[in-house]
């Protein structure tokens, strides 16, 4: 029954950040397929809650960003671009573990067929600090390309010093 009592708690502490309600678990084979989904958004929540912390992000997310985390792969960097977190969902999409990209450059996706000119106006905008949407091609671990959509923006600390990248990441057909 702790188990339980933690899985509904876990729900309620998710559905708080898409503004849903939570229903307390009448049965486990029903609910349990998804307690692993829910465990992982936690998780990632926390990790990026950790990173605003330690770095003193200026502001949080904006709450256009917080249903983003559950539904697209986000990546965070350093300012020199070095992965810091990867959400757990980063496998589905790319192969790839989380702990195997931290430390990494994105560039880690890159391939002969990702576009010179799409990779100009991404190195363009994050020279010059600004948010930018591009579709690039990547590569999977498994070397096989997929399209993928990127919405990426700087972050800053309280003295408006940039401490991340924030990307927000999906697979397209």
């Amino acid at each position: 029954m702790k188990d339980l009592r933690f899985y509904d708690s876990a729900v309620q502490r998710y559905n708080s950040h898409i503004n849903a309600i939570s229903a307390p678990l009448s049965s486990w084979d029903i609910s349990g397929m998804y307690f692993q989904t829910y465990k992982e958004h936690l998780k990632d929540l926390a990790s990026i809650g950790q990173i605003g912390n330690k770095n003193r992000w200026q502001s949080v997310l904006t709450g256009d960003d917080w249903p983003l985390i559950k539904k697209l792969v986000v990546v965070i960097t350093d300012p020199h671009l070095k992965i810091e977190f990867a959400s757990n969902n980063i496998k589905q999409m790319t192969g790839y573990d989380p702990i195997e990209v931290v430390g990494k450059s994105p560039k880690l996706f890159q391939g002969k067929d990702t576009c010179k000119l799409t990779r100009e106006r991404i190195a363009e905008a994050i020279e010059n600090q600004q948010p930018f949407e591009e579709t690039i091609i990547n590569y999977k671990k498994n070397g096989s390309p997929y399209s993928c959509q990127i919405k990426g923006k700087p972050i800053f600390n309280m003295k408006g010093d940039l401490v991340n990248f924030i990307a927000f990441e999906k697979a397209v057909a």
